[in-house]
This record gives structure tokens, C-alpha cells and sequence, in this order.
């Protein structure tokens, strides 16, 4: 049975008709000076930590820079997230306020979120959406690391540590909707459920082999019956 669930954000929970690539724009060049080849960049699920450096070490910008930057960098993508935010559309993907509500109220489920997104920007992007942080009990963040596979690992740590309890890997479910998201699964041993409502095209989401694939949300209960 599944006790934990770690949801991916972009793609996956919403979209953000464009915020996030325009706030990571200026937030670079406040920051930074650069901003680099970010508006064709493919992020594709990565941390935001890889994508920092992927961007800015063809720039010139030295790794130890990145690094010592990373704070302000943070809070500047928040600022402008949220200042930018009335200009855009950012939605909730179908059924997904509904099921992350309904599995809140469940007494026996934790609902966790593993973004590669820096963490400052979560609670912008998902009040947005229409979600309750608190929903969520942990999370694992993209400033955290550049290696998506070491984001499950914290935020079931964290898990196992509010809720004092210990999970198996069969009892964490990754949900998200990138062939790295699969990655990261497997690097753990968990089980993982892909949704077509990301970026990425189906063929290579079918040929990276996850447990599940679903067209959206609407459909995730039959997901969770497959482990009950």
C-alpha cells in the first residue's frame, strides 16, 4: 500500500503559462549579470542547481559564484515570481486540487513534493494553482542538489522523521510527468507514475519504462487501487 506520494510541480500539479522561464530570466540577470541561452534551455525535470550551472558556466560565471549566489538567487526568484505572477495563467492541471485535497483528509496518506524547482518559489506557484501548502507535509528542492535521483532520498527522510514512522521503497510513489522523473524512481527502487500533461513527448515517456502512465489526473485513483 502506498503511504507517501512525492509530486513533482511543473507539469505534473500545473502549469504556469510561462512565469517560471521569465522569472528564471530576470532573477539571472539581477543575480548573476546573465542570463545566458535560458530561453531555449530545456529543463526537462532538472534541479535548478544543474540548470544554474548548465546556463552560467558558458557564461564565464564560476562555479564557487553559482554557489555563493544560490541564496540571493533564491529570493530574487520568488520576488519576481510573485510580482510578474497577475500577468500570467497559472492553472491547476485536471483533478489535481481535488485529489491532493481528498488525500490530505485521508488519515493514512503523506503527500510529499520533489520539484526541481528551488524552494523558495513552491508556495508561489502552487497558491497560484489553487493548492494548500500544507497539504504537502515535506518536500525536497531543487537548490538541494543537481542530481534529481537525491531529491526522493531527502524528502522521505524528512518523511520518516515528521511523521515518525519508516517507509519501504514500495510504499512511495513518485508522480510526474519527465523521463528524469522515471530516473530518480529507479534510481531508488520506488515504483513511479508518469502524466501526459508535461513537455515531454510520449514516446520517449513510454520508452523510459515507468510502472504507470496516465493521460491526467482524472484517472490517478485507478493508480492508487493497483496498490491497495
Amino acid at each position: 500500500m502506498i503511504r507517501l506520494i512525492l509530486w513533482d510541480i511543473d507539469g505534473t500539479l500545473l502549469r504556469t503559462d510561462g512565469l517560471g522561464r521569465r522569472a528564471t530570466r530576470l532573477a539571472l540577470e539581477q543575480v548573476y549579470g546573465t542570463s545566458g541561452a535560458v530561453m531555449t534551455h530545456h529543463f526537462g525535470g532538472k534541479p535548478d542547481l544543474r540548470t544554474l550551472r548548465e546556463i552560467l558556466l558558458p557564461e564565464g560565471i564560476p562555479d564557487q559564484t553559482i554557489l555563493d549566489l544560490l541564496p540571493d538567487y533564491m529570493q530574487s526568484m520568488r520576488e519576481i515570481m510573485s510580482a510578474l505572477a497577475p500577468e500570467h495563467t497559472v492553472r491547476a492541471l485536471p483533478n489535481g486540487v481535488e485529489l491532493a485535497r481528498g488525500l490530505h483528509d485521508s488519515t493514512t496518506m503523506i503527500q510529499g513534493i520533489v520539484t526541481g524547482n528551488v524552494q523558495t518559489i513552491v508556495p508561489v506557484k502552487l497558491g497560484l494553482a489553487g493548492y494548500q501548502m500544507h497539504w504537502f507535509s515535506v518536500g525536497a528542492y531543487g537548490n538541494e542538489s543537481e542530481n534529481r535521483a537525491d531529491l526522493p532520498v531527502n524528502a522521505i527522510e524528512r518523511a520518516q522523521t515528521l511523521h515518525q514512522c519508516t517507509l519501504a521503497p514500495h510504499e512511495v510513489l513518485i508522480v510526474g510527468d519527465t523521463v528524469m522523473d522515471v530516473h530518480a524512481a529507479r534510481a531508488n527502487q520506488l515504483p513511479v507514475c508518469i502524466v501526459r500533461t508535461g513537455y515531454e513527448s510520449a514516446e520517449a515517456l513510454e520508452a523510459s519504462h515507468p510502472d504507470f502512465i496516465i493521460d491526467d489526473l482524472t484517472t490517478f485513483e485507478v493508480v492508487l487501487r493497483h496498490f491497495s
